[in-house]
């Protein structure tokens, strides 16, 4: 909620610097052999909590990106 009272995250960079990050919020973008591609994540400059509601949308939004990237990966193994 609040990465600079967070002594994880209160030295990193991205919060004492540029963007100013106070919030993060992510869910990792895995593939179906269990690969980890990286996160989609929201960030903000002010200090706030997630709700549980939120929270199911972003893990939403993760598992649809998956799917359009497992997608066009099998269009271009096809196309190849």
């Amino acid at each position: 909620p609040d990465a600079r009272a967070d002594p994880r995250f209160a030295g990193n960079a991205l919060v004492t610097g540029h963007p100013d990050m106070r919030f993060y919020a992510g869910v990792p973008l895995m593939t179906r052999e269990g690969h980890a591609l990286g996160s989609l994540c929201v960030i903000d400059k002010a200090a706030r909590e997630i709700a549980p509601d939120q929270v199911s949308a972003l893990q939403a939004l993760g598992r649809q990106l998956m799917v359009i990237l497992e997608s066009r990966l099998q269009k271009a193994q096809i196309m190849e």
